[in-house]
């Protein structure tokens, strides 16, 4: 769950997601012109499944 970000009135406050894979890679980086890579740089990646706001569905009291 994060902030939205978002600057609408009628959106939500929150992004809700689910954490499907982490992944830890050795990233080599080939600076613009050179010829050799620097040292591996170990980097975090993390594949998510974003949910977004059904705004058809009826829930709560109202939708009884």
């Amino acid at each position: 769950m994060v902030l939205s970000h978002e600057n609408d009135n009628d959106q939500h406050p929150y992004w809700y997601a689910r954490v499907v894979k982490i992944f830890h890679v050795n990233v080599w980086y080939y600076s613009p012109g050179s010829s050799h890579a620097q040292t591996p740089t170990r980097m975090h990646v993390v594949f998510v499944h974003w949910f977004g706001h059904d705004t058809t569905f009826k829930a709560g009291w109202s939708a009884k």
